[in-house]
């Protein structure tokens, strides 16, 4: 049969002859089709799960985000829902609470500076060798302004704590 419809001319084949084609139907049809198989062929298709559960799960997530946020906008601290936030140790003092914040701050600020300077060697690489020598000079002068400016700042301090202890 191949072969005699490629005997024939252009003309002599009429639309719709040779390879047949199922025009693909729409997703919810083969959707419908598959679950069909499937209780067909007895699988499990996972629990049923009520819209309205759904929806609420959803919803109280979403309300509880929603809240974190505006809490977070207005500069308020909120209370974490989850058990291992709201626990606290049986010895532990508000004192306790605000030097170990503290030392997390201070961790935090240490790691981001380390981060920053491994983005500034990072980025120094890429430079040729002369632009690198020009950053590092700069940085260097840089440097060495700032701690002249911070001598002069404290004893420009130390000057006025002394006259204003004498007045």
């Amino acid at each position: 049969m191949e072969s005699n419809l490629l005997d024939r001319k252009a003309k002599d084949i009429v639309s719709g002859e040779g390879m047949d084609v199922e025009l693909a139907g729409s997703e919810e049809e083969e959707d419908e089709s598959d679950e069909a198989e499937a209780q067909a062929d007895g699988e499990w298709d996972g629990f049923d799960v009520s819209e309205d559960e759904a929806e609420n799960d959803a919803g109280k997530g979403a309300r509880q985000h929603q809240s974190e946020l505006e809490a977070e906008a207005r500069g308020v601290s909120i209370a974490s829902s989850s058990p291992a936030a709201n626990r606290t140790d049986a010895g532990s003092t508000p004192g306790k609470a605000l030097k170990q914040k503290a030392t997390e701050a201070q961790k935090q600020i240490a790691r981001r500076r380390k981060e920053e300077d491994e983005e500034v060697d990072r980025q120094k690489m890429m430079m040729s060798k002369r632009k690198r020598k020009l950053f590092e000079k700069m940085q260097y002068s840089n440097k060495k302004r700032d701690e002249e400016a911070e001598k002069l700042r404290s004893k420009r301090r130390k000057l006025e704590k002394g006259l204003g202890t004498k007045l």
